[in-house]
């Protein structure tokens, strides 16, 4: 015998139902039991029922998105809407998965970054060198080319 029928008021074991899954983070059980006990409620309602049901439809709505999902493996099979706040979760994951690879990407990107500025550097210090070679040897060859003009002036005088 389950749980639920050792309750005799209708009332008191929807109320029981919604007690045991009380607490928690919000689930697709949880909203699923809630609607639940909305339809088995709804027709016990007299005048308040239209009211009630455009209410319950309302709520549904809001809960709801228009992507739809399934079962795997096997019976039974059924198709149903997802929970925003299930999507909002999946949203999130991806996102926090997206963010992990890309922080991943970064640290690689920066670790070339640092390899070429690093590789940037020493041809700097390098042309700056071979900069300072030239000049030194622009002026070894300025100088020669004086002294062989003095020794032209010196042969032809």
């Amino acid at each position: 015998m389950s749980q639920h029928a050792l309750f005799p008021c209708a009332a008191t074991k929807y109320e029981a139902r919604l007690l045991e899954e009380k607490g928690g983070p919000l689930t697709e059980e949880r909203t699923i039991l809630v609607f639940d006990v909305f339809d088995k409620i709804l027709p016990h309602l007299g005048v308040f029922q239209k009211v009630m049901q455009m209410c319950r439809d309302e709520l549904f709505n809001a809960i709801y998105s228009d992507q739809l999902t399934g079962s795997h493996g096997p019976a039974p099979h059924y198709i149903q809407r997802v929970p925003y706040f299930v999507l909002v979760k999946q949203a999130h994951r991806q996102r926090n998965d997206c963010d992990e690879v890309l922080a991943e990407h970064l640290e690689v990107v920066k670790e070339k970054l640092f390899e070429k500025q690093k590789a940037f550097e020493d041809l700097t210090q390098q042309t700056h060198a071979l900069r300072n070679q030239v000049y030194e040897l622009e002026l070894t060859v300025q100088r020669i080319d004086d002294e062989l003009a003095e020794k032209k002036l010196e042969i032809y005088e």
